[in-house]
């Protein structure tokens, strides 16, 4: 076996506790961006978040180069059209 079947275990194993760490960061990021963005887009990127933590226990698919790539184009379509006011740092639609 090349890769073990879970994300969390292969970058710990690969890169360390700062590569787990890095790994959960960019998981919380991606829910609290859905909790800030809310709406369809916000429920859209957190139910992808809790699919891609739930699918990193049992498989490394983000290691995976057909889950992994939908995933990301997936992840693009809530986030799309998204920006930031400067003034109230607010996420919002364009």
């Amino acid at each position: 076996m090349t890769t073990p079947h879970n994300d969390f275990l292969l970058y710990a194993s690969e890169l360390g506790i700062l590569g787990l760490g890095a790994l959960l960061w960019l998981i919380g990021m991606q829910a609290f961006l859905a909790i800030r963005i809310g709406g369809q887009r916000g429920m859209q990127l957190a139910l992808l978040t809790v699919a891609m933590t739930i699918g990193g226990l049992f498989n490394a698919i983000l290691r995976d180069g057909v889950f992994g790539m939908a995933f990301m184009i997936l992840l693009a379509n809530p986030m799309a059209g998204m920006h930031r006011k400067r003034s109230t740092h607010e996420l919002t639609d364009l």
